[in-house]
């Protein structure tokens, strides 16, 4: 089941938010393809809202027709996974990724 990641938002932090999200799409590369679609803006003045929530939201929404993967989640370049969430990310171990290829193979 391919995953599509989008990025909305500003960019903040995105050269350490990026890298640190490489924890992440290593431990995913390993079992399951995705992509990453960057629709974060660099300028923000011709948002329709004027607060940066529910543009952030409008901005995924005009994102998706674009994404193809079956399962999508939204990211902003300042979303930090510390160290300790790393045993979360041993996915091969997990029950439901043991299900789901129990399923597969049927």
């Amino acid at each position: 089941m391919d995953i599509g990641f989008v990025y909305t938002g500003e960019r903040r932090f995105e050269n350490i938010g990026k890298e640190n999200h490489k924890l992440l799409f290593n431990s995913l590369s390993e079992f399951t393809a995705f992509n990453i679609y960057d629709e974060c803006k660099d300028d923000r003045s011709n948002d329709d809202f004027t607060i940066s929530a529910p543009n952030q939201i409008w901005d995924f929404y005009k994102a998706l027709p674009k994404v193809k993967e079956q399962i999508v989640i939204r990211m902003r370049t300042d979303i930090w996974f510390a160290k300790s969430s790393n045993i979360y990310l041993d996915l091969h171990n997990h029950p439901i990724y043991k299900s789901y290829n129990m399923l597969l193979q049927q």
